[in-house]
């Protein structure tokens, strides 16, 4: 699927900006002209008569286009221009942000697509003054203007419709930079170091939820439904953290691999799934994602004591009205207003309350050797993680 998409990438960057056809479409876009009709999923525009019957001179027509008796001459060959269904691309991600008058609304737009093609393959040279990507034509007529130059390559074709058509109208967490969170949020001293003082316990529970795959034969690593079905069993879900942002979380906290193919099912189950060291990160992730109330918003709301964070959400899930608004550093870009250790701090404290309640233990001894024993044999994992 992911090799027919790419190929499905390259035919429509062709057909739009490399043929007689998709060139005439682009041109009738620049010119402004009012009688050029825009392609609402891909974003480009239609030829307008004029434009097709200039592509038409000097063609041959096909024996099932004949010139109709009286006519001067044959009428040219339809033009088809490709389109794509953006909205089935984004459905799950909850629908395209809205895009602004000048282009998309945030850097990460620029960074995922220069990260589409390497800087040495560019071909294209930004116009000195011109509207941006995404920029309705001064002319009416609907179309889009480009701040590039014509493109001459494949390459080119494939930056333009990934600038103009595509990225523009993908959602926020489809551009997140995985590496960004990895430098300026988890690789710090503080975190390290809280890792290291539940490090028995972390690994107790990634072996314990790992080894739950073992009938799927890929029990060697943590798989996406053994992740959801840890935070569900952790009592970490809630209307502002659900398991589409738990997806999130686990996608993003993988590495890639050059060819995950290649190595034959092993790989494979091995590019899809978490190590302990990427499972620390989708930790990490997560604890963003949720960004719990802090200490002295919860000792306002009349909620003290060692596990203050556990006891808020579960009189939440008592009362949903007390949940607090979402807040706004938990957004995939926003800023963050406190250090990741402190957000993970009340985060595991969560987990570990709710799997200690789960298990029936008293203390984080208990919980661990509780967790080195194997479920019950026909135990099977909740659909949607718990």
């Amino acid at each position: 699927m992911r090799f027919e998409f790419v190929e499905a990438l390259l035919r429509t960057a062709v057909a739009k900006y490399l043929t007689p056809a998709g060139a005439a479409v682009d041109a009738s876009a620049k010119r402004g002209g009012g009688s050029g009709r825009a392609s609402p999923a891909l974003g480009g525009t239609r030829p307008s008569s004029a434009a097709a019957a200039e592509l038409g001179k000097g063609v041959k027509p096909a024996a099932s286009k004949v010139a109709k008796p009286g006519a001067g001459a044959p009428h040219p060959p339809p033009i088809e221009v490709p389109t794509v269904d953006m909205a089935a691309i984004s459905e799950d991600a909850g629908g395209p942000p809205t895009a602004s008058a000048t282009g998309p609304p945030s850097a990460a737009w620029a960074k995922a697509r220069d990260r589409a093609l390497t800087p040495s393959s560019r071909s294209l040279t930004p116009l000195p003054a011109g509207p941006g990507p995404g920029t309705p034509t001064p002319g009416g007529g609907g179309g889009l203007v480009s701040a590039w130059e014509p493109v001459v390559d494949l390459v080119g074709a494939v930056r333009r419709l990934l600038d103009e058509c595509i990225i523009p109208r993908v959602a926020p967490g489809a551009l997140v930079d995985p590496d960004e969170f990895r430098e300026m949020r988890l690789y710090t001293q503080d975190v390290d170091e809280l890792y290291d003082k539940h490090a028995a316990l972390l690994k107790a529970i990634y072996g314990h939820y790992k080894d739950l795959a073992r009938d799927s034969g890929a029990a060697g690593w943590l798989d996406l439904p053994e992740w959801l079905e840890l935070l569900g069993e952790g009592r970490l879900y809630h209307s502002h953290f659900t398991v589409r942002e738990a997806r999130l979380a686990f996608v993003w906290s993988r590495m890639r691999y050059y060819d995950e193919l290649s190595g034959g099912r092993a790989t494979l189950a091995r590019a899809k799934a978490l190590s302990f060291v990427e499972f620390l990160e989708a930790l990490g992730r997560t604890a963003d994602l949720i960004s719990p109330p802090p200490p002295e918003e919860l000792d306002r709301l009349g909620f003290r004591g060692a596990h203050a964070t556990y006891d808020y959400f579960e009189a939440v899930r008592v009362d949903p009205g007390l949940l607090q608004p979402d807040r706004a550093s938990s957004g995939f870009h926003a800023p963050k207003s406190r250090r990741l250790a402190a957000k993970l701090e009340q985060v595991l404290d969560v987990m570990y309350c709710g799997l200690r309640d789960l298990f029936g233990a008293n203390t984080p001894e208990q919980l661990i050797a509780k967790l080195k024993q194997p479920r019950p044999r026909g135990y099977k994992i909740k659909k949607g993680g718990g």
